[in-house]
């Protein structure tokens, strides 16, 4: 995971944020990999409770709600520390 993202972070530098929310379902793993800036502006603990949630709806048998969840978490960071560029 940490090679692929890194090899996307290497052909599109002019996209630097990213987040990249990686599952092994038969690993049972969960990690949540940002690049440098976004996970150091990303306040204490935000990555880590987004994971434990993610766990937490899983083991509750919703699957696509974890993930959808998680996904609009990490959006919300991203959305905080790099809103869009106006289309003006």
């Amino acid at each position: 995971a940490h090679r692929e993202f890194n090899a996307h972070e290497l052909a599109k530098p002019e996209q630097p944020h990213r987040i990249l929310l990686f599952v092994s379902t038969g690993e049972r793993y969960v990690e949540i990999i940002a690049d440098h800036q976004t996970h150091a502006l990303a306040p204490d603990g935000a990555w880590k409770k987004i994971v434990d949630r993610f766990l937490t709806t899983v083991k509750a048998g919703r699957v696509a709600d974890g993930v959808l969840e998680a996904i609009a978490a990490c959006g919300a960071i991203l959305k905080t520390h790099h809103p869009a560029a106006s289309a003006s």
